[in-house]
């Protein structure tokens, strides 16, 4: 599973987060989103304030400034990456 959540943070993800060392392309954005070392790492990141985050925050293609975008990720995608970026942990 965390091969998986890795694989799918890369394809998924990326262009707008750090989502590994060694990611094989920049981020996109100007203002990059946080890392996910730096996302796992926070004090309040647990495994359900990941899902809901990822299930929930989708931009409505309209408003600015802009939030993050669907990735339509089914619920062992979510909990695939969930588990990915918790891996992250002091790294």
């Amino acid at each position: 599973m965390l091969a998986r959540g890795e694989h799918i943070a890369r394809f998924e993800c990326s262009a707008c987060h750090v989502v590994a060392k060694d990611q094989e392309f920049p981020v996109l954005l100007t203002d990059p989103a946080p890392a996910f070392s730096v996302i796992a790492n926070r004090p309040a990141t647990s495994a359900k304030t990941l899902q809901n985050f990822i299930t929930a925050t989708h931009w409505d293609m309209r408003t600015i400034p802009m939030s993050m975008p669907n990735a339509n990720l089914s619920k062992q995608d979510i909990a695939a990456v969930t588990r990915y970026i918790l891996n992250l942990r002091q790294q």
